[in-house]
């Protein structure tokens, strides 16, 4: 149902030896990995505490932000999330009050009991260890143990040669990172108070059953090697989720097991089931008829101001927060400097028509790339954007994108991570917004992305469809989507919307949604010129931004097509744009000045000329008005036109209308 359409997949990385060595090792690490999608984010010289305002949110794989970083300080430690990389981190450590190796103690107990492969190892600076697998789980705390805590989600580590303490990390094994054992995920489960303990009254409904099969439908196919044991098993804690017993489990899966490289044995596949119905955190049937509220419910990494996710009092949606926790709270930052605040939840209207897509995707385009917005506005956290299109996804992909990307100079073998998804969640169906909540989940723990910064919808009445842009209730339905998927995944959400008709100013729908956005851009456009200017009615917690101009400028693709490419412009060149546009009072003066009346006409090629006000049929500007006329042509300018055509030089003829007066 949901898929993410990545271009830059099919080109591959640069090999090592065409990479340059930074002689600096923590930079060099830093941009080795980022060269291979992992992120990474500076933590203080000798410490542990992070560099940036949001600690591993701020992680990324630009090279420009990165240097920018160990430019700052080159002692910065590096460090990454080990859950936005597809790892696992088990840390085994001394107690800190005896200095006994608690950690060790407790793992080779389980080592014994279960039995482990070898896989890559850290030594870190406190005498402890850090294992490293393949697979994704919650950061927590002794949930394995005395001494042995995990690293994954919502948690981080640092890496060699990082140094704390005058003293560094080093690589113990330098083995591949091996599978993360079923054992341990098995263990991380169980030892998790249920977060939702009541059960479906009645399995294998054929809702529930529908719905199992779609999730298992889009559900990638195990692979050995890969972390295919871990995400075998959790895919049956989701069906058994979802209201479903474990023989229909069984029978439900046998097609998608087919597909797994290998396939399971059917006695190794059943066994597999019945560990997760065994052993799977939530009752049987939790989720089968989960309201769209309780979607994002549980899944996001617990804030570090907040209470741990398995407190009882985290269970209350009202938390008191006390002055300590308001000091923690990190200072206001900005995604794109002086334009949107990171993270929060944005819209950006205007009348059908006018440009608002291709402001967005410039938006998205340049935080995936480091370019600045518009030619102008800095993007201060680069990272993954998700682009879900309602409407016009092969314009974006073949027309849009690449002109963005050859108009702004990047190169055809750099990769960005933008992401494509020929559908918006639909508000009013809560599966089909779970199923996209889900897809970006799964692509981020199998290490396909890192968390996405900037979610783009395109449009929120596509997202609406079937409910009341009118209606509160509705409105706030939207809301809570947007919200929930920037509190999810620590994005920026970007919602493009039209504008009300006849003359109605503002966004279109109720003013629940004026209230609801932290930002609201409002876009004005002249299509005939190919210009605009964009404001803010509202920025949350900031001053308003000052009205700017963009102009517009084609840019031919070298397979025949073409797409429009803004820039900020300063107001004498955006005057100088709008200058340029062609009026009807233009196209009246020029036919009388050529003659074209009473039954005479002149062609399109002629009349453009003559607007130019020269009679170079090359010229650029001479084409450029012929364009102008052509997309006039049915609309503003269709008085004048004696004979149709279809635009350029086509035949279509123009003419000055006869008037009664004349005719008699």
């Amino acid at each position: 149902m949901y898929n993410l359409n990545n271009a830059q997949m099919q080109v591959a990385h640069a090999v090592d030896e065409q990479w340059e060595i930074d002689p600096n090792p923590l930079l060099q690490r830093a941009l080795t990995l980022a060269r291979v999608g992992k992120p990474v984010f500076p933590c203080l010289a000798d410490r542990k505490e992070p560099a940036t305002p949001n600690g591993f949110k701020d992680a990324t794989c630009n090279e420009q932000t990165i240097r920018a970083w160990w430019a700052e300080n080159p002692a910065f430690n590096v460090a990454l999330s080990p859950g936005d990389c597809g790892w696992l981190v088990v840390d085994l450590d001394k107690d800190k009050k005896t200095g006994a190796d608690t950690g060790e103690e407790t793992w080779a107990k389980l080592v014994a009991e279960h039995g482990i492969d070898p896989t890559y190892t850290v030594q870190t600076p406190s005498g402890g260890r850090h294992l490293y697998f393949e697979g994704v789980d919650k950061s927590s705390v002794r949930r394995l143990g005395p001494g042995v805590d995990v690293r994954s989600e919502g948690g981080y580590v640092l890496i060699p040669p990082s140094v704390v303490g005058g003293k560094p990390y080093v690589v113990g094994d330098d083995c591949p990172i091996t599978e993360l054992p079923v054992w341990v995920s098995h263990m991380l489960a169980s030892s998790v108070r249920e977060a939702r303990t009541i059960e479906a009254a009645e399995l294998d409904t054929p809702t529930n059953v529908d719905r199992a099969k779609a999730v298992i439908s889009m559900t990638a196919p195990a692979v050995e090697g890969q972390g295919g044991d871990d995400a075998t098993f959790r895919l049956v804690c989701r069906v058994r989720e979802l209201g479903v017993s474990e023989a229909m489990a069984l029978d439900l899966m046998e097609p998608w097991n087919e597909t797994c490289a290998p396939p399971w044995e059917p006695d190794a596949l059943a066994e597999k089931i019945a560990h997760a119905y065994a052993y799977a955190q939530n009752g049987v049937g939790a989720w089968a008829v989960a309201p769209a509220s309780e979607i994002f419910a549980g899944y996001k990494p617990d804030p570090p101001d907040q209470p741990p996710a398995n407190d009882d009092r985290s269970r209350s949606r009202y938390v008191l927060r006390t002055e300590a926790m308001q000091d923690a709270r990190p200072p206001i930052t900005w995604l794109i400097d002086g334009l949107i605040q990171d993270p929060s939840t944005v819209v950006i209207h205007a009348p059908w028509n006018s440009f608002k897509s291709f402001a967005a995707l410039d938006i998205g385009l340049a935080v995936a790339s480091g370019e600045r917005v518009f030619g102008h506005f800095p993007v201060n956290r680069v990272g993954p954007v998700i682009y879900l299109a309602g409407e016009g996804v092969a314009g974006i992909e073949t027309a849009r994108r690449p002109a963005w990307r050859a108009a702004r100079g990047i190169a055809a073998g750099r990769a960005l991570p933008f992401y494509t998804v020929e559908k918006v969640p639909q508000v009013s169906d809560a599966d089909d917004v779970a199923a996209c909540v889900q897809m970006v989940r799964e692509a981020i723990q199998s290490g396909d992305i890192a968390r996405p910064v900037l979610i783009v919808v395109d449009t929120m009445a596509r997202a609406m469809a079937g409910l009341n842009e009118n209606d509160a209730g509705d409105a706030m339905r939207y809301l809570d989507l947007a919200e929930g998927l920037k509190a999810e995944f620590g994005s920026t959400v970007l919602t493009v919307a039209h504008e009300g008709k006849d003359g109605e100013r503002g966004l279109r729908g109720s003013s629940a949604f004026g209230g609801g956005f932290d930002i609201i851009l409002k876009m004005d456009a002249d299509t005939e010129g190919l210009t605009a200017t964009l404001s803010s009615p509202k920025v949350k917690d900031g001053s308003p931004i000052e009205p700017f101009a963009l102009t517009g400028r084609e840019h031919q693709l070298g397979n025949g097509r073409k797409s429009l490419v803004f820039d900020w412009a300063d107001r004498q060149d955006f005057h100088g744009a709008k200058a340029k546009a062609i009026t009807s009072q233009d196209v009246g003066t020029a036919l009388k000045a050529l003659r074209a009346e009473k039954g005479e006409t002149v062609t399109t090629e002629l009349l453009a000329a003559y607007l130019a006000g020269e009679f170079s049929l090359d010229d650029k500007v001479v084409k450029a008005k012929a364009r102008a006329l052509a997309r006039g042509q049915k609309t503003r300018f269709a008085a004048y036109v004696a004979h149709a055509g279809t635009g350029g030089r086509d035949g279509t003829l123009w003419t000055l209308p006869t008037l009664v007066a004349d005719a008699a």
